[in-house]
């Protein structure tokens, strides 16, 4: 008798632990580039704060340098 071949064959299941592997991976990205995220948002209120708040002769240097710290964090978090 002859086969059918139209009728499909088994396929074999995926590999589980490489699928997790990649999950797992890609999960861990997010994660760190919303830790990156995070320290941004918190130098750059930082310096807005000190250049908003503290009215000292050499705080306009280190406001600016937060905010441009920040850039600068956020740059690397996207990279």
């Amino acid at each position: 008798m002859m086969e059918d071949e139209t009728v499909s064959k088994p396929v074999p299941p995926k590999n589980e632990r490489h699928v997790m592997a990649i999950a797992n991976t890609m999960m861990s990205n997010q994660r760190t580039l919303l830790s990156y995220d995070r320290t941004a948002l918190g130098l750059f209120g930082a310096g807005i704060g000190t250049l908003k708040f503290l009215d000292f002769p050499m705080v306009g240097v280190v406001g600016l340098s937060f905010i441009a710290a920040s850039v600068l964090v956020l740059g690397i978090g996207i990279r």
